[in-house]
C-alpha cells in the first residue's frame, strides 16, 4: 500500500513537471510579439518604438516581423526607420535586413543601420510592412551566442 502511494505521488509530480516545463516552453516563446500595429491618426501620421529584445538567430535562418498599417485615410505613406542600438551584442555584425512594403524592399546590413543610416520607404497602398532579419548559412562559430538589441523608431507621414 505505502509503495503504491510513493508511486502515486511520484507519477503526479512528473506530470506536473512535464506541464509546467510546456507551459514555460510557450511563455518564453511567445514573449517575442512579432506583429505590431501602428495607427495612422486622420492626418497621416504615426510615430512608434518598437523594441527588440535580444534578437538571436542561428546560420540560415530567418526572423519575421510584421507591421500592419492601420487607417481610416489615404493608404500612401512615406515610412522612416532609425535603428538604434542598446546594448553592446555582436549580432549585428552577420545580420541582414530586408524591409519589405508591396513591392518595394529595401536591404541592409544591420550593422550599417546602427551607423546611422535612415531608411526611408513608400508604402504605395501596401497595408503591412515586413521587417526580415536574416543571418545566412556561411556565418560560421564566431556568430554563436551573439545576440543584438535595439529600437526601431518608426515616423509615417502621407504622401
Amino acid at each position: 500500500m505505502k509503495k503504491k502511494a510513493i508511486m502515486i505521488v511520484l507519477i503526479v509530480a512528473a506530470i506536473v513537471m512535464i506541464l509546467g516545463s510546456v507551459f514555460l516552453f510557450i511563455h518564453i516563446s511567445s514573449r517575442d510579439n512579432l506583429n505590431y500595429d501602428i495607427h495612422i491618426n486622420s492626418q497621416g501620421e504615426a510615430e512608434k518604438v518598437l523594441s527588440i529584445q535580444a534578437l538571436n538567430l542561428a546560420p540560415g535562418q530567418t526572423r519575421q516581423y510584421t507591421l500592419n498599417l492601420l487607417s481610416q485615410s489615404a493608404k500612401e505613406y512615406r515610412i522612416r526607420f532609425n535603428f538604434i542600438p542598446k546594448g553592446s551584442g555582436t549580432l549585428q555584425n552577420f545580420i541582414t535586413v530586408e524591409i519589405k512594403a508591396g513591392d518595394v524592399a529595401v536591404t541592409r546590413p544591420l550593422h550599417e543601420l546602427f551607423d546611422g543610416t535612415t531608411v526611408d520607404i513608400d508604402s504605395r497602398g501596401a497595408d503591412k510592412i515586413f521587417i526580415n532579419y536574416i543571418m545566412p548559412e556561411n556565418v560560421g562559430n564566431e556568430a554563436q551566442g551573439a545576440q543584438a538589441s535595439f529600437d526601431i523608431r518608426l515616423t509615417v507621414s502621407r504622401m
